[in-house]
């Protein structure tokens, strides 16, 4: 069993965080992300996104239920924020660490490491959904 904590000098190289500033950092719990892809939510919401200033207020701001992460209300502290997970705080939508409107919350960006074309012309992702393969418009009038 893995303890809760991790030292920052050992954190991953991934992790956009320096290492000298402080001792000690969250360590996520595991999750669908390995741990060089994703970051517990409390460290996420204080050191990058700068929502909260301590972890204190990190898990204040999480006992609210308004902060989502693709979609679904979160109230754990270390859950595990990969890097293609969309983040909602109220009417601010961040993806990947980019500040999106509202408008495009629909939207889910995906990671392709695995894509296999079924039969039937739909693609099977490694997330669990599926997309049509169908060519586009303009390339039926090519023969392709």
């Amino acid at each position: 069993m893995s303890s809760s904590h991790m030292k920052r000098l050992a954190m991953p190289r991934s992790w956009p965080l320096t290492r000298k500033t402080d001792i000690w950092i969250s360590r996520p719990r595991p999750s669908g992300h390995p741990l060089e892809r994703c970051m517990a939510m409390g460290v996420v919401l204080r050191d990058v996104i700068g929502v909260a200033k301590s972890m204190r207020e990190a898990k204040r701001a999480l006992a609210t239920r308004k902060i989502l992460v693709d979609g679904r209300v979160t109230t754990d502290i270390r859950r595990g924020v990969g890097v293609m997970d969309v983040l909602s705080v109220g009417m601010i939508t961040i993806a990947v660490f980019w500040i999106r409107t509202a408008n495009s919350v629909m939207h889910h960006f995906c990671q392709r490491s695995r894509s296999q074309t079924l039969p039937n012309r739909w693609q099977d992702h490694h997330q669990g959904w599926r997309d049509s393969a169908q060519p586009p418009r303009w390339a039926q009038h090519l023969g392709r």
